[in-house]
């Protein structure tokens, strides 16, 4: 369920609800989601200008000039560079910032909320994430679910859609999608892109 709370206290609440369209239990159908799962992850690697693994240090809600939207800045320590093209100078040891979509601001004293479905992150906790760079406003943005993953203390990694919904869970679960951070570093480095 996507939501967002006015300034006034009211809220929109939007339902998201999933249909399963494969028989999960039919071995060519679980084959094709698997290559499914796998294209999107190529996808999300191949169109990012750049990829680390980071703890999250600060995270900020804005909103916009017009209050019509609300995005989170989030400060992240980067504890890995996965991939990166050469004209990107970031390196293990820095810390950038990144906008994503969502989050919580406060507007005359009152927290304001708008909720587009991706789970904020969470300071002190380390995700991979697919970053675009926007050149015009010299930052990196992410701008779906797909392009994040949850770290665990033992380098387990769980994709933001996985994490957020039993439907994906159970979608990575039937694939046996990437689940450690050694194999999903592997794939993001050797994936070739056109």
């Amino acid at each position: 369920m996507g939501w967002s709370q006015r300034p006034n206290g009211s809220h929109n609440v939007i339902e998201i609800d999933f249909a399963e369209t494969k028989d999960l239990n039919d071995p060519a159908q679980v084959a094709a989601l698997r290559t499914e799962m796998a294209n999107e992850r190529k996808k999300s690697a191949c169109s990012a200008d750049l990829t680390v693994r980071g703890k999250i240090l600060n995270v900020q809600g804005v909103i916009t000039d017009d209050d019509l939207f609300i995005y989170t800045i989030y400060t992240m320590l980067v504890t890995d560079v996965l991939r990166g093209g050469p004209q990107i100078q970031i390196q293990t040891g820095d810390t950038i910032e990144f906008t994503a979509p969502g989050g919580t601001a406060s507007v005359d004293d009152k927290k304001v909320t708008f909720d587009i479905s991706l789970a904020p992150l969470v300071v002190n906790d380390q995700y991979v994430v697919h970053l675009k760079r926007d050149n015009e406003a010299d930052d990196y943005f992410v701008s779906s679910y797909l392009d994040i993953y949850l770290l665990d203390g033992a380098d387990k990694v769980t994709r933001m859609d996985a994490h957020m919904w039993p439907f994906c869970a159970n979608h990575a679960r039937v694939t046996r999608a990437t689940s450690d951070f050694a194999a999903l570093k592997n794939e993001i480095q050797t994936t070739i892109c056109k």
